[in-house]
């Protein structure tokens, strides 16, 4: 599973829940008013995000596959 910050849906938190509570310390915030974003390379996929994010702004990355 590949996951992604909606910024649409980010409601930029202070203190947001999903970069405190990301086992894989893969959430990093580039300012205060920027959305996290999702280090791919660090994300377990585990999933938890998707449950700590109140505003649902975790979402599931959309692939695109060679053809």
């Amino acid at each position: 599973m590949v996951l992604e910050i909606d910024p649409e849906r980010c409601q930029l938190c202070r203190r947001c829940k999903v970069q405190i509570g990301c086992l894989g310390e893969a959430v990093s915030r580039p300012t205060l008013d920027a959305a996290p974003v999702i280090d791919v390379d660090r994300c377990y996929g585990c999933g938890m995000c998707t449950l700590i994010c109140p505003y649902e702004a975790v979402v599931e990355k959309h692939r695109v596959e060679a053809r």
